[in-house]
């Protein structure tokens, strides 16, 4: 059985690797009490037309397509605890180099819901080329998994 301390640690992180013939892609979460993994959008963008930014900088990121995941509700840092501790103890670049189609795997600023009344935890999928996926959310421990064919 883990101990607490092991548990936490499980509930952030971000992992990539190769599955079979797929890259596989996941992101976990802290649970909000019930067990619930945010709601997410997944989908390309076009860093041409819409480039990723921290601030006023451009961020430069490996590839020729991008995915896009993000994650809502969710937060990088923890605003109920003095100084905002970061919520995700991991590397925020993922790179990878034996992998089918993956690039990189990177965090984004956070962002907020195209309402405005939410927060975002965003990441980018460098890959190779467009390629199918699919997207897979489960509970215990909440996560949101990406798979790339």
């Amino acid at each position: 059985m883990a101990d607490e301390l092991d548990l936490d640690e499980l509930a952030r992180r971000a992992t990539a690797a190769a599955q079979g013939c797929l890259d596989v892609v996941t992101l976990t979460f802290n649970t909000r009490g019930d067990g619930t993994p945010p709601a997410y959008t997944v989908g390309y963008r076009d860093p041409a037309k819409d480039p990723f930014k921290d601030g006023d900088e451009t961020i430069d990121v490996p590839g020729n397509a991008f995915l896009v995941i993000s994650a809502v509700p969710a937060l990088s840092h923890d605003p109920t605890v003095d100084g905002n501790p970061s919520t995700y103890p991991g590397n925020l670049s993922l790179e990878y180099g034996d992998h089918h189609h993956l690039q990189i795997v990177r965090e984004l600023p956070d962002g907020k819901s195209p309402d405005g009344k939410l927060d975002t935890v965003n990441w980018v999928i460098g890959l190779d080329s467009v390629r199918p996926f699919r997207v897979d959310r489960a509970e215990n421990s909440p996560r949101i998994t990406v798979l790339i064919g």
